[in-house]
This record gives structure tokens, sequence and C-alpha cells, in this order.
């Protein structure tokens, strides 16, 4: 395979990178290029038309390329424009919490209003959503350093993000990326948790059943985190506007992945084949109505 990179090919991230890092990117890039490959075949191309059109990616930059989303907040301060910084050029977080047209574009008017993308979808961050689910900038930072917090641990692609970049982020970055993220705005419109009616009682009861293999951290609370429980009354997953999370969490469970430092979960088992779907929307409900609400 033949690789051609050129100046312009590193800069043309929408939020604009420093010309500085810029260059130290095409300086690595170049390394690996130099390295021996890997004696394996490519694979072949398997894009179904139009998108295996090269060409037509001409004419989606004319329409897209140029960046039009809004800032997640406002501020002028030194850790606003870091976090600004952080967020949109270097974390591009908009890439998965921001929803798409028809054509792959970035929908600027819901920018960090969550989107569909994966199993686990990425929920709205918008500041005032965040506020609105009890999110603190304290929440925020260890979220960002160790993939947990309060409302749960990193799951999905998220964990990723946070085990391969965010928990590698120094103190006053990780100062400066919640500023940006967290910083108070109008109230949230969303209707989020307590929009949906009160749960039934065999949800309660389903609740109690299920819950109780993880102990007294998930059926009560119980701070932070319990070195193998979650505070279910702060969980983001019930929280949040689209149960989706919500349901995919309880069909599937949530494995006991690593973390930074020295947090860590138990696993939590899935209860597709031992709910039906009647006794998973109860519990939905009771979880959503009485600790998401």
């Amino acid at each position: 395979m033949t690789w051609r990179l050129t100046s312009s090919s590193t800069r043309r991230c929408p939020h604009v990178l420093p010309d500085d890092v810029t260059r130290r990117q095409q300086r690595y890039l170049r390394h690996l290029i130099t390295q021996k490959s890997a004696a394996v075949p490519n694979y072949e191309p398997d894009l179904k038309f139009p998108f295996n059109v090269r060409v037509a990616v001409m004419f989606w930059n004319m329409l897209f390329l140029k960046d039009t989303l809004p800032d997640a907040s406002v501020g002028s301060t030194t850790d606003w424009n870091r976090g600004r910084y952080l967020a949109n050029a270097l974390g591009r977080c908009a890439e998965c919490h921001t929803p798409r047209g028809a054509f792959g574009q970035m929908n600027g008017a819901k920018a960090l209003q969550g989107s569909t993308l994966g199993r686990v979808e990425p929920p709205d961050i918008m500041p005032a959503e965040l506020v609105a689910r009890g999110w603190t900038s304290a929440d925020l930072q260890t979220f960002f350093a160790t993939g947990i917090s309060r409302q749960g641990p990193a799951f999905g692609e998220m964990h990723q993000v946070a085990m391969l970049s965010t928990q590698y982020l120094s103190p006053g970055d990780l100062r400066a990326l919640s500023t940006y993220m967290h910083r108070r705005c109008a109230a949230s419109t969303h209707a989020g948790a307590t929009g949906f009616r009160r749960c039934h009682a065999s949800g309660g009861r389903a609740g109690k059943l299920c819950c109780r293999v993880c102990g007294v951290s998930w059926t009560r609370g119980g701070g932070q985190t319990s070195r193998g429980g979650i505070d279910a009354r702060a969980f983001d997953a019930a929280s949040q506007g689209d149960p989706h999370n919500l349901i995919v969490a309880m069909l599937d469970g949530v494995d006991a992945p690593e973390f930074a430092g020295t947090e860590s979960i138990q696993a939590m088992p899935g209860f597709a084949a031992t709910l039906s779907d009647d006794e998973l929307a109860n519990l939905a409900n009771y979880l959503r109505s009485g600790w998401g609400g």
C-alpha cells in the first residue's frame, strides 16, 4: 500500500490544531510509514455505491467540511479555552455525541445532544443536560481520570476513550475539560426520566430480586463507588432522557473491565434470558421513576 502524506492532510480538523501540533503529528506518522509493514493482505473494499466513489468526497467536502458546530458552553477563561481545545480539536467529542444527517454530516442544530451510534448510544452531554442529570465538575474529572464515577462506569466505546486517552490528562487538563463541559447555562428542556409513568409494583419486585445480586450499593446507593457497586440513585443511564442505554445494560449486563488507578466494579449479569419483555419494561420504569427521576 502506498501512503501519501501532505501538510494539508494533517490540518483538516474542523477545529484546527496549531501548526506545531500538526507538524509533530506529521513527523510521527512519517515515522510509522517507514516501519516494516506486517505481511498481511489488505482488506478488499466493501463499501456500497455511492460511498465507494472516492471523487464524491470532493463534493461532500464542499458542502460539509467547514465546521459550523457551536461551542458546548460560553466562556473566556484560560481553563475554558483549554477545555474547548481539548474537547473539540483533540477529543473530537462531537464526532460521537452529535447526530448525523443523511449524508453523514454532523447536525449542527443538535451538537453534543446524543446520537444513535453503536449498541451503547452516546448520550446528550450538553452542560445543562449534565447538570440536570446530577453531574458535577468533580464527577466529570473523576470519570475522565479513572473511567468510573458515582454515576457509573464508562462502558461501550467510552471505556476505550477513558482508558486510552483521558486517563492520561494532567490534573490541569482534567479541570479545564470539565470547566468547558460543565459550565452552567440555561436549564435543560429535556424531559428526562421524570417524564415517564411511575413504576408498576412488579417493577419494584423485579428490581429487588435482580439488583440484590450486586449488594447494598445498588439497592440503596452508597457514595461515589463501593469497590464492587455503583450508587444506583445516581446511575446515569437511568437518568438519560432516552432509556436505550438502560435497557441495553439490563439486557446485556455490564462487564467488569479494567479502570485507571484502584477503581473496580463487579460484573452485572444480563437479564435478556431471565426477564420477560413486560418485566424488563416494568423494571426500567421502576429504575427511571424511582432512581432516575
